[in-house]
């Protein structure tokens, strides 16, 4: 009987800090599914996320939508806002026209609801640096749980997720064509319990690929707020101690740091309470307008 209680008692554990760490409005989809702006198609699975492509006037790529498998097209209907920016056929083909932005909205004949919307913007250039972040760089963007897929912001690809950790960074790198890149700015740690070990394994393959490589430290958490379910899953000693760790390897390998941690205690930014790890206003643009200051400082 004891183990039968403890068994339970367990699932329950575990259910409530996977709820913590994936937010069910993030749908717990581990899959990336928008691609960088070379790679021909794009998948796309959720209206919660975010999705857009930003192509060279002249492009084409095909968009594929994913539900357990590839849906045929012929089961689907795809239509563009601004056909003078770009054009979508009826088998997904996407082809880019002039500088702009469209909106592509795809709906099932069946029923015809939508089953995503996404942008393709049309520029004159390709941004050559990827950001990747969890949670608290979804809010830097987003009012709400919105993951970012590629989005471009200010010169970088913005691919984040919540409740992200290690294994984020190597699923992005592993999904975007290297020769479409050449840093990588990370803001990620938050959610790996205080350690950088597995993080340096990320960071080691990124290097041997020849990329520049800039890290932000994570911030300061409200520790009461998050110790009710009987085990500490955030706290700031664990932020402290993985900061010591990321700076200890970055010194070692040369590499630069967006110190953040330092940031946020001095600007005294507002933790927010519901959850004492995220920051407040959302979006809070504060902080990556002072990640943007910092790059370009040692670009």
């Amino acid at each position: 009987m004891k183990n039968r209680i403890s068994i339970i008692f367990s699932s329950i554990l575990f259910l409530i800090v996977l709820m913590l760490f994936c937010p069910l409005t993030s749908k717990c989809n581990l899959a990336i599914h928008a691609y960088a702006s070379n790679n021909e198609n794009l998948y796309v699975t959720s209206k919660n996320r975010q999705f857009t492509k930003s192509v060279l006037k002249g492009d084409s790529f095909r968009i594929n939508i994913i539900e357990k498998k590839k849906v045929n097209p012929k089961n689907l209907k795809f239509s563009s806002k601004n056909k003078n920016i770009a054009t979508v056929d009826a088998q997904g083909n996407i082809t880019a026209l002039d500088y702009g932005t469209s909106k592509i909205t795809v709906k099932k004949k069946k029923g015809n609801h939508i089953v995503c919307t996404f942008t393709v913007t049309v520029v004159k250039s390709i941004p050559r640096t990827l950001f990747i972040g969890d949670s608290r760089s979804v809010y830097m963007f987003n009012k709400s749980n919105i993951e970012l897929c590629g989005v471009i912001k200010n010169g970088m690809y913005v691919y984040a997720r919540a409740g992200a950790q290690f294994w984020y960074i190597n699923e992005v790198v592993g999904k975007v064509d290297p020769d479409s890149y050449d840093s990588v700015v990370t803001w990620m740690g938050a959610n790996d319990r205080g350690s950088f070990t597995n993080y340096k394994y990320c960071y080691n393959e990124i290097k041997s690929m020849g990329k520049k490589i800039v890290l932000c430290t994570v911030g300061p958490v409200q520790d009461a707020l998050l110790d009710e379910i009987g085990i500490i899953v955030f706290n700031n000693g664990l932020m402290k101690k993985y900061n010591k760790e990321l700076k200890k390897w970055s010194k070692k390998n040369n590499i630069p740091i967006i110190d953040l941690y330092s940031y946020i205690v001095k600007k005294k930014l507002k933790v927010d309470s519901r959850d004492g790890v995220h920051y407040l206003p959302r979006p809070t643009t504060k902080i990556w307008k002072r990640i943007l200051s910092q790059y370009a400082k040692l670009s």
